[in-house]
């Protein structure tokens, strides 16, 4: 009985499409099984869907509106799926301006798209806005947005329980090169393994570029992009793993995460122009603290041209590294166990080296590890064996300094003040100190 009535409505909201057929719209609704829910309004003209239920249960809802016209593809074959699309556009660019296309292969899977094209330019076929989402798994949740014109978006989910959600462009951004437009964005998420993953992207500005793929299970990464020309990578290998990418401004942003293992953290903050940060974490069993099987790498660039690159094979590693100013470049290497490193750069064309192999309970620290504030500084680490600690701080401009230990047990402090100054310490074996203090403090 309730398979009549479905019926019976899905002919009445035909019926009621046939004024708008004057306006060049076109619907196809095709449904098999029980209890499915077909819902179609096209307003204005040139606007396309097509909608196919099999199974059961399943409800698809399509309200597209406008005189260039959208198309709406919506394929349901599992049971209980909901997709609901919502396009419009301002009468500019061609026909179709948007395309939306859903296809739910899976169970009690939801899909929601929302696109509203402005100001497409150029020839044919004109700058558009596509929508891909493909759900193959189970209660799986996707939530796209997008504005403005020439947002390109696709979500794919072969597990169950994973959830993304992804807003590109702004609704009544500026055209052109004024303050504040927003085109042209490119996002993809892909979540597979186990399931249970969380993702979320959020792009404004112009040509910003983000893919995330999520493989394990319970991984959760956030990216933020505005500006120009951004690109960040994020990929999720293991459980519970979290990445956070925030880039703002400039034109040359670019952020790669990747994380294998469990509970890795990995965060980057850059804000300004050509900034670069790659942070590559390994093992397995790691932890969002130091210290208790862990790994957490975190970077945070504002200025120009920076660089920094991580990368962190093993337990309870740590580093962080902080850049303020123009041309900094700081690399990070850590392999074995209990490894902390810290960089702290203010200034500009500072230039930070740690590596850090094998051993237990080695550090490079300074309240922190190195911190270098002025012009031009250096300071390279390399340690190699058991509880080795090294504390730089170098202040002022142009200062060298390197610490080479190697074996057990051996601690290192330079302090260099003023400028010009150059400080080597090479340590082998085991228990030995050197501290190293030179120029008067400004």
């Amino acid at each position: 009985m309730k398979r009549t009535i479905y019926t019976t409505v899905s002919a009445l909201a035909l019926l009621a499409a046939a004024p708008l057929l004057a306006q060049s719209n076109n619907s196809a609704v095709t449904q098999s099984g029980n209890s499915q829910e077909a819902t179609v309004s096209q307003l204005g003209a040139n606007s396309e869907s097509d909608i196919t239920q099999s199974n059961d249960n399943n409800a698809a809802t399509v309200l597209q509106n406008g005189s260039t016209g959208s198309k709406s593809t919506i394929t349901q074959s599992g049971v209980g799926n909901t997709a609901d699309v919502d396009q419009s556009d301002d009468a500019t660019g061609f026909t179709p301006t948007q395309t939306s296309e859903v296809t739910q292969t899976g169970n009690g899977n939801s899909a929601q798209v929302d696109q509203n094209q402005s100001t497409s330019f150029g020839g044919a076929p004109g700058t558009k806005n596509t929508s891909v989402i493909t759900q193959s798994g189970d209660s799986n949740s996707a939530t796209l947005a997008q504005a403005d014109d020439g947002q390109d978006s696709f979500i794919t989910q072969t597990s169950s329980g994973n959830s993304a959600t992804v807003s590109q462009g702004v609704q009544g951004a500026p055209e052109g090169s004024s303050s504040g437009t927003t085109y042209e964005n490119y996002s993809t998420v892909s979540q597979a393994g186990d399931g249970g993953h969380n993702a979320g992207v959020v792009q404004s500005g112009i040509a910003n570029t983000s893919l995330v793929d999520q493989q394990g299970s319970s991984n959760d990464a956030n990216v933020t992009q505005a500006g120009a020309g951004g690109i960040s990578n994020v990929y999720q290998t293991g459980s519970d793993g979290a990445a956070i990418v925030n880039q703002s401004g400039g034109a040359s942003n670019d952020s790669y995460i990747n994380q294998t293992g469990t509970f890795g953290t990995a965060i980057a903050t850059q804000n300004g122009n050509g900034n670069q940060s790659d942070i590559d974490q390994g093992s397995t069993g790691t932890q969002v603290y130091p210290g208790n099987d862990s790994s957490y790498a975190s970077a945070n660039q504002v200025g120009n041209s920076n660089a920094s690159d991580i990368d962190q094979i093993g337990n309870a590693q740590w580093a962080f590294v902080s850049q303020i100013g123009d041309g900094n470049s700081s690399t990070v290497d850590q392999s074995g166990n209990s490894n902390t490193a810290e960089v702290l750069q203010d200034g500009n064309a500072n230039s930070s080296t740690f590596t850090q192999t094998g051993g237990f309970n080695n550090y490079a620290f300074n309240s922190g590890g190195v911190a270098q504030t002025g012009d031009g500084n250096t300071s390279t680490v390399t340690q190699n064996g058991t509880s080795g600690l090294v504390n730089v701080l170098q202040a002022g401009d142009t200062n060298i300094s390197t610490v080479l230990q190697g074996g057990t047990g051996n601690i290192a402090s330079v302090s260099q003040s003023s400028d010009f100054n150059t400080s080597t310490v090479d340590q082998s074996g085991t228990g030995n100190i050197a501290t190293v203090t030179q120029g008067l403090p400004n």
